[in-house]
């Protein structure tokens, strides 16, 4: 005897695109947000300590054959980025030096004192020791913010 396969959605009853299953992707897709908040408070499962590990590794090890399969990836994107905006690179660079000396320790971001993934805002490129530690959500909303202005 055949297995009957769900056609619709049991959440929201939209048709099913696939084979089986039986939430459509966007009720799928909200379900596991929801879960991932109430077990970890982030709705992000790659910003979860637990998954984040293997998820570094399995991008670093992407990653790594892209390179080896593409000489020169990237390079020349980052080539024309550094002579675009020569005093943003000198900053990071500045800043980057100083934390893997360890002269400088990251801070939590001050908007939600997350302590995983922060990164450091230049409000102004000429200070590049003087910045403000957001985590990369806040981080991104903060750029968003600034372009519009």
């Amino acid at each position: 005897m055949k297995k009957a396969f769900r056609k619709y959605c049991i959440r929201c009853e939209k048709r099913l695109d696939g084979a089986s299953g039986t939430y459509c992707k966007d009720c799928g897709n909200k379900i596991n947000r929801n879960n991932l908040l109430k077990r970890f408070g982030i709705p992000n499962y790659r910003l979860v300590p637990k998954y984040a590990e293997k998820i570094r590794d399995w991008d670093r090890k992407y990653q790594k054959a892209k390179r080896k399969n593409n000489p020169g990836y990237k390079a020349k994107e980052y080539a024309e980025y550094c002579k675009k905006y020569p005093e943003k690179v000198k900053a990071h660079r500045a800043l980057n030096r100083k934390i893997r000396s360890g002269e400088i320790k990251r801070s939590p971001c001050v908007v939600c004192g997350a302590t995983y993934r922060i990164e450091g805002h230049h409000p102004d490129y000429s200070k590049p020791y003087k910045v403000i530690w957001l985590c990369v959500l806040h981080h991104k909303e903060k750029h968003k913010v600034e372009d519009k202005n």
